[in-house]
Formats: C-alpha cells, structure tokens, sequence
C-alpha cells in the first residue's frame, strides 16, 4: 500500500525525512526519536508487571 498524504505516513517515514541528500540534522532527528519512544515507554512502565509474569511463565518447565 502506497500512502501519498504526509499526514498519514508511519513514524519511521516521518523520522527519515529528517535526511537530507546532503546532510541530517541531527538535533531534530535525535529530539523526534526521543518523542517517539515516549508512548511505548510509558505502556511499558504501565503493564511492567504483565511483561514480567508473562516472561516468567514463559521460563517455567512443566
């Protein structure tokens, strides 16, 4: 599937138009990436005890 509207393209396209031909910038680059990482940090910190009873049954034999 090709999405042509900027405003509905996926992060990672987002965060590549960041490269230029050129040259990056990377200030804004490495600030978008920070942002990015924000909601997937917090689900994490919020379901932590779910991760780590999942990975412990997972361990468990028998």
């Amino acid at each position: 599937m090709v999405i042509t509207n900027k405003d509905k393209q996926l992060l990672a396209v987002g965060l590549k138009m960041f490269n230029g031909q050129y040259s990056t910038d990377y200030g804004a680059l490495f600030a978008a990436t920070a942002i990015s990482i924000i909601p997937v940090l917090l689900i994490y910190l919020f379901f932590q005890k779910q991760f780590i009873a999942g990975i412990a049954a997972s361990a468990v034999k028998g």
